[in-house]
């Protein structure tokens, strides 16, 4: 191929607008069908219980690579939770039960203490940055304020009807329970009194990110002080009253990430507004419903990850961990503060680089921003930002992988930053 047909093919190739960030399957560890995902120092974690031993397994390259960790615990791993720097974890069975602490990323565990519930068990872990709790399946919810060395009961009284506890959240003295067949059960003094609050239909789960008290159900609300539920369904699948269900929301810095399951499929949404507008989080994740029932989901500052799990029967291929990256950070001080000057696109930093390296970007309105990295014959690479921002600054690290996750070879690469119709390139040297 002669030179100027080259240079036009290149041309008409960084013309074509890029497709969104794209899922991929990373591995196809079978944690079973209610596995869950945790994030802890960046790490993570898949556990559960498919049919044979427990799986337990960690990951320090998202998801590429595991350890496997099953042998570090002392009975069956219920629960994992991240807490005030540490990695909590509610474990028991026929030798032990407790909530156990590792200082070393899950290798090994230590009894810190338990809550022993006189009926029932203990579910879950949650914290609200301050307080622990653990939560059990009956009518108790235990509060530890020293990182789960003791522990105070607090009890739902039975007179809405018997307490089943599914999910609880809370933020200082606001709680929220949830139970079967009665929805959100809200406290507004720390589990003092308690009252049935739920909107058209029952919240089934709670969770307590960045200040905000979610509620799921047919789509996600937000709790306020009045009390009081508040639909948060702007861009949310779905249609009023029938949204889809909300499960597994978790969060990445102020990124709320939350899975949408209709009748027939699942997809990942997220905001980046506390919930006031949802968008869908990539393509190519698979469609078949996830199994799980809550944290299924988990989230890094460099990836979103869902875990799915398919009949051996029906679906082998579906069972597995998917990730894809998600966009783009606001600079403290500048994303959604003072307007830029224009729109603008930085040269990456370190330039070269080995093995990743930072791309800042301006933008001076809101807009559908697209920023996607390619190689020397105009062949996208990866897409590292594909969502709707607000007017600031902007950073994205590029990890030198593709969208497969696999490291892609030294060279020069081309950068380029979209915003509706205007568009900007910059060259970088990936060095390995």
């Amino acid at each position: 191929m002669n030179r100027p047909m080259a240079m036009l093919l290149t041309a008409l190739l960084l013309t074509i607008a890029p497709l969104a960030a794209q899922w991929v399957k990373v591995d196809s560890i079978d944690a079973g069908a209610t596995g869950k995902l945790a994030v802890h120092n960046g790490n993570l974690f898949l556990y559960g219980d498919p049919s044979g031993p427990q799986v337990f397994r960690r990951s320090t390259d998202n998801g590429l690579t595991w350890t496997d960790l099953a042998a570090s615990l002392p009975d069956e791993l219920f629960h994992l939770h991240s807490h005030n720097g540490e990695l909590l974890a509610n474990i028991g069975g026929t030798t032990v039960n407790g909530i156990f602490a590792s200082s070393d990323d899950g290798a090994t565990w230590t009894l810190r203490g338990y809550p022993a519930p006189s009926t029932g068990a203990i579910l879950t872990l949650v914290s609200d940055g301050t307080a622990l709790y653990a939560v059990g399946n009956r009518a108790s919810v235990f509060r530890s304020l020293d990182n789960g060395a003791t522990w105070t009961e607090f009890t739902i009284p039975d007179t809405f009807g018997p307490v089943n506890l599914l999910d609880f959240a809370a933020i200082g003295d606001t709680w929220v329970a949830t139970a079967t067949g009665l929805g959100a059960l809200v406290s507004m003094d720390g589990g003092s009194s308690w009252q049935t609050l739920n909107p058209a239909f029952i919240i089934g789960g709670a969770e307590a990110i960045n200040g905000t008290l979610f509620g799921t159900t047919f789509g996600v609300y937000e709790l306020d002080g009045a009390p009081q539920w508040n639909p948060r369904v702007n861009g949310w699948p779905g249609f009023d009253p029938f949204y889809a269900t909300g499960k597994s929301l978790t969060a990445a810095g102020t990124t709320v990430f939350a899975y949408a399951a209709t009748i027939f499929e699942g997809a990942v949404y997220m905001s980046g507004n506390g919930g006031a507008q949802w968008s869908a989080v990539g393509t190519g994740l698979p469609t078949d419903l996830a199994t799980g029932l809550d944290q299924f989901l988990a989230a890094n500052a460099d990836y979103v990850f869902c875990y799915l799990w398919g009949a051996p029967s029906s679906h082998p291929d579906l069972t597995g961990i998917y990730r894809t990256g998600y966009g783009a950070t606001a600079i403290a001080g500048e994303g959604g503060g003072a307007l830029p000057a224009g729109f603008a696109l930085e040269q990456n930093y370190p330039n070269p680089f080995n093995p990743s390296t930072a791309i800042a970007f301006h933008i001076e309105r809101a807009s559908p921003v697209r920023l996607a990295v390619y190689d020397p014959g105009g062949r996208r690479v990866a897409v590292l930002v594909e969502q709707t921002l607000g007017a600031g600054r902007y950073s994205v690290r590029w990890d030198g992988r593709d969208a497969s996750g696999r490291r892609v070879a030294s060279g020069t690469y081309l950068y380029r930053l979209e915003a509706g119709s205007r568009k900007l390139s910059r060259k970088m040297l990936l060095v390995r």
